[in-house]
């Protein structure tokens, strides 16, 4: 068992691979078999491009104008940051 964080992961059901951004969770590898349970998921081919740019953008604003004495708010900031970044790059989004 192994913890995930929030990313992107690719699977392979047939012949083409799925990118899904994942909000974290928890692995298991058992007999060849990965179980997989994670807090939210949302397949890359499903996710609008424009969009995921857009919050990905004001995600990062808001990272870098929340205040450091404010540790609530810049982990939150700093968690959401990383949610839009998994979205788009599950979209298929290139991030700097």
């Amino acid at each position: 068992m192994t913890a995930l964080d929030v990313g992107v992961m690719r699977v392979r059901p047939e012949k083409e691979w799925v990118a899904i951004a994942l909000m974290g969770g928890f692995a298991e590898v058992d007999n060849d078999e990965v179980t997989i349970l994670v807090r939210g998921a949302e397949r890359g081919d499903s996710i609008d491009q424009d969009e995921a740019r857009t919050a990905f953008e004001a995600a990062q604003a808001a990272a870098t104008s929340t205040s450091p004495d404010d540790r609530r708010a810049a982990l939150q900031a700093k968690q959401d940051l990383r949610r839009a970044r998994a979205r788009l790059q599950a979209a298929g989004g290139s991030v700097s």
